[in-house]
């Protein structure tokens, strides 16, 4: 499947500028995580190097999530319903630079570019074999893309519709992961808690939800990504904010063997800073092994399109 995968994904980077178009993007690196501080070492984490991210093109930006296709290519979905394709080069095991940029439309099943507002909040991204599928809030659903021809489109036959569940306003699936022991997809709201004050989740399967599940809530930090270790257990993206203290950042490890338990999920805390660190409102999480097999954390922000926020890239080994 990655191998079909890998080469659907060639013919996506290569494809005409009907559907995508060049992207040059700055990189600047980030070189230490707490300014004025030498320490690499934080909490369960090491940091390995960051980049800032900048482009002129007018749709760069809004990054939401992201996922690793092959070595290290990847690909990233944003507010405005673009996908953003690259690989990203590492120089003595840090961050270093972006390459072979491309930015595209994600289409709607007719084939028509999602233009509303409400309907093109992309805010997550899984791989499932040798297709995407992507968590939209606001119009609060996920859905299943694929290529046709040149066309990154939406699979008008797949659509997991959240409406029954009635989340506030921009607050819907925003953390997504595919459990590669189950082949289950767990999702997860943004911010929308239950009767009981967790967050409110679902295990999905054949394009059903098949069982609510719900995370302990934890300070009023949102769930903005998710991603699955080798092992089975769930790494979970957190953030807070507030115009008096800026963005806080966190990321819980569940148990693999907690996941199916009737219990709220919640774990062990392996990264906890606030805006004295080099974060800004982190949204996506994405994992791949190193060369001796620990686990890599890449952490991307969402700038909203704001002057006053930047796109950072940051770079974590998993210390087990």
């Amino acid at each position: 499947m990655l191998r079909m995968f890998s080469f659907l994904l060639g013919i996506f980077l290569l494809s005409s500028t009907t559907l995508a178009d060049n992207l040059k993007i700055k990189a600047e690196p980030i070189s230490v995580f707490k300014p004025g501080s030498t320490e690499t070492r934080f909490g369960k984490l090491e940091f390995l190097g960051g980049l800032v991210l900048t482009s002129k093109h007018d749709d760069f930006g809004g990054i939401s999530g992201i996922r690793f296709v092959k070595d290290n290519n990847f690909i990233a979905v944003t507010d405005k319903a673009r996908v953003i394709t690259g690989r990203l080069e590492r120089k003595n095991g840090k961050p270093h630079a972006i390459k072979g940029e491309e930015i595209t439309r994600i289409k709607a099943a007719n084939g028509k570019t999602i233009t509303g507002a409400d309907d093109k909040d992309a805010e997550s991204i899984e791989l499932a074999g040798n297709q995407f599928l992507v968590g939209y809030e606001r119009n609060d659903r996920i859905l299943r893309l694929n290529l046709r021809g040149r066309k990154l489109i939406a699979d008008g036959s797949y659509k997991i519709d959240f409406e029954p569940y009635d989340f506030p306003d921009n607050k819907g699936p925003e953390a997504m992961a595919l459990d590669p022991n189950s082949g289950k997809l767990f999702a997860f709201a943004e911010y929308a808690l239950n009767s009981k004050g967790n967050h409110q989740g679902f295990i999905i399967s054949g394009g059903k939800v098949e069982k609510t599940i719900s995370m302990k809530e934890r300070n009023g930090f949102s769930l903005t990504d998710a991603h699955f270790l080798p092992n089975g257990d769930l790494l979970m993206l957190e953030r807070y904010y507030n115009p008096f203290t800026g963005p806080f950042m966190r990321m819980r490890r569940v148990a693999k063997a907690d996941l199916f338990a009737d219990t709220p999920l919640d774990g062990e805390i392996l990264i906890d800073v606030d805006d004295d660190y080099e974060i800004d409102n982190i949204e996506g999480l994405a994992i791949s092994q190193m060369d001796d097999g620990s686990a890599r954390l890449t952490l991307v922000s969402d700038d909203n399109f704001s002057k006053r926020q930047r796109t950072v890239l940051l770079e974590f080994k998993l210390l087990d």
